[in-house]
């Protein structure tokens, strides 16, 4: 996510909050001019306003860039609201949810936060603490309203009902451990978790899980549905790249079961750590290099600044199947 050589694209017409437009475009590969240390991890696409938003590891904040006018600005600033190091994000319903988390290891907190897009206020925000680590990292807001959040650091799977004001255990499963990614079937009725044993299927009333789990599936950390099938970007596998990629899984007519997997996009020495994504109909969004493997978690340092590049944001066209 971030250093932009601005690239023509369309015309200035209509700003509204935040610089965010309501105009659209095609558009490839730009460089972002946002500070080169921002260390994005978390992505979010706001169709209605044209917007990106990027959350920051190292600096705990939002910020976001405008698809059309190219303009970018401090949504969250520095630490504002409590909000920590930035993951998971979705924007719903003129709501942007974001979850960060404090990544020393002596400090065990996380934080959802939920912003008003059209007028900029904070609705509201949830903290979690506990006495193991946790890592909230993924979320999913289903057509109820109900928000459910993967922990990485646990087989947990939390979920919020508004307007109840607590993080609750959803399911705690180690079929499903440190589940990352996470997406929902259009209706809710089936959560699709990104495990590190692969993807799980939960059904959402019963919450049984409904498939069995391929470790050919594992490695995925943002996930989406779409259209009977699943969107997962892979990036674990540092000892062999080859394995990592733009993917395609398949599912069964019952949204139960995978029955293929498909790579879109392979992922050549200038991918570097790539990790959650965001859609906007055949349109994929995601940050190309966030160069977070160059991040020191625990004491929150740049390893070597010299290696620092400006973010590239990558829009990736779904293939037409014939």
């Amino acid at each position: 996510m971030n250093k932009l050589f601005n690239v023509a694209w369309g015309l200035v017409i209509l700003t509204v909050f935040l610089s965010c437009n309501d105009s659209s475009k095609d558009q490839g590969d730009v460089s972002l001019d946002f500070e080169m240390d921002l260390m994005p991890e978390g992505i979010a696409l706001d169709e209605k306003r044209n917007c990106i938003y990027l959350n920051s590891l190292k600096h705990n904040k939002i910020v976001s860039y405008n698809l059309i006018t190219q303009e970018h600005k401090e949504v969250i600033k520095n630490g504002e609201y409590g909000y920590l190091s930035g993951f998971g994000m979705i924007v719903k319903n003129d709501t942007l949810y974001a979850l960060g988390n404090s990544l020393q290891q002596h400090d065990k907190r996380s934080i959802l936060l939920m912003m008003d897009l059209n007028s900029g206020a904070l609705i509201d925000s949830y903290i979690l603490t506990d006495s193991s680590k946790i890592y909230l990292n993924d979320l999913v807001v289903s057509p109820d309203n109900i928000i459910y959040i993967t922990d990485s650091e646990s087989n947990r799977i939390f979920k919020i009902e508004r307007p109840h004001s607590e993080f609750e255990v959803f399911l705690d499963s180690e079929l499903v451990s440190h589940s990352n990614g996470i997406s929902l079937s259009e209706d809710g009725s089936k959560l699709y978790l990104a495990s590190n044993k692969g993807i799980g299927i939960v059904d959402t009333k019963s919450k049984r899980i409904l498939n069995s789990l391929n470790a050919d599936f594992a490695g995925n950390d943002g996930l989406k549905y779409k259209d009977g099938y699943l969107l997962g970007l892979v990036n674990v596998w540092q000892s062999d790249p080859s394995k990592n990629g733009l993917f395609k899984y398949s599912l069964n007519q019952a949204g139960d079961a995978i029955i293929d997997k498909t790579r879109m996009l392979s992922f050549d020495e200038s991918f570097k750590v790539p990790t959650t994504f965001d859609t906007r109909g055949d349109e994929v969004f995601f940050i190309k290099n966030t160069q977070i493997d160059n991040f020191e978690e625990e004491t929150n340092e740049i390893l070597d600044r010299e290696k620092l590049e400006p973010y590239v944001l990558m829009n990736f066209k779904i293939p037409t199947e014939k």
